[in-house]
């Protein structure tokens, strides 16, 4: 009987560590696919392979631009005046005051109107959900007041 429960004892023990052995295996199998399914491992390991594949792939997929044919028209006399003219007037690399403040300025101001816009829909969303405010019931008076002035410390004339 001894050696029974001896032998018992040891398929235990052999069992347990067998589930332990599988446990483990289980998650080396599971660390291995996830390792092999996520892109960002391949990025980390090899990350100039990833980019030339990157470039590679957007130069195939992007269709090139066609490029527009160029048409040579001879000006006459005056306009090439004119043109000469005109680009002595504009200095090249100076913009006017007022749209060199148009151009910094702007963007930040349509942002912050932005902002305000979005701020007040969603004020106006959230009050819409909260349902309409119940107005101020009046209060009733305690039996020692009146709703008249006289009831308030005002003098009454008789």
């Amino acid at each position: 009987m001894a050696n029974v429960r001896i032998e018992t004892d040891d398929i235990r023990r052999q069992m347990a560590e067998i589930r332990s052995r599988l446990h483990q295996d289980v998650r080396e199998v599971v660390n291995v696919a996830t390792t092999a399914a996520d892109w960002r491992s391949y990025v980390r390991g090899r990350p100039w392979l990833a980019i030339g594949l990157a470039f590679t792939s957007g130069f195939l997929l992007v269709p090139g631009r066609s490029r527009p044919s160029t048409l040579v028209v001879q000006p006459s006399a005056v306009d090439v005046q004119n043109l000469q003219a005109a680009v002595q007037a504009e200095k090249p690399g100076r913009l006017p005051p007022m749209r060199w403040l148009l151009g910094a300025v702007g963007p930040i101001a349509v942002r912050a109107a932005q902002l305000y816009a979005l701020n007040y829909v969603e004020n106006l969303l959230a009050n819409q959900q909260a349902g309409p405010r119940p107005e101020a019931a009046p209060r009733p008076a305690s039996p020692g007041q009146t709703s008249r002035p006289e009831g308030r410390g005002f003098a009454t004339r008789g």
